[in-house]
């Protein structure tokens, strides 16, 4: 008798379709770090990798959005940094193009989208925590 064994990803967020092709998902890795994974068929691509960094790391949200009359998928990753006691929290962006899915880099690296909530008795907060808020300022900056 043999038995036929195949590693299953740890999904933490997903599947989302973009199309009927291709889907994505967010896995997360032994090293605790998570890879955003793009599947077209038996086709398996890591998009991007988050590292866990100073903190525990999580995806808060995702959500789609256009831009430029182009698909973006958005993600809001959190870091929960108890050794400062803050969240630091980023935003990224993925432009769905020509069946293929690729860093947007113009608004990920929007300095807006990036920051801390807490930060010991400093009191800092980070405005963009959900898809509404992060959905209204990229309308408003990018129209």
């Amino acid at each position: 008798m043999s038995f036929i064994c195949q590693a299953q990803d740890n999904i933490v967020q997903g599947p989302f379709s973009l199309d009927k092709n291709l889907i994505i998902s967010f896995v997360k890795e032994r090293n605790k770090s998570i890879s955003l994974v793009a599947k077209c068929g038996k086709n398996r691509k890591v998009i991007d990798n988050y590292n866990v960094y100073d903190g525990i790391l999580e995806i808060k949200t995702v959500f789609f959005i256009f831009v430029d009359k182009v698909k973006n998928a958005a993600v809001l990753v959190s870091w929960n940094e108890g050794n400062i006691s803050a969240i630091r929290y980023k935003v990224f962006f993925y432009r769905y193009d020509r069946d293929e899915l690729v860093i947007n880099r113009r608004l990920t690296n929007d300095e807006n989208l990036s920051g801390y909530d807490g930060y010991g008795s400093s009191g800092l907060i980070f405005y963009y925590k959900d898809s509404d808020s992060i959905s209204n300022y990229i309308k408003e900056k990018y129209k």
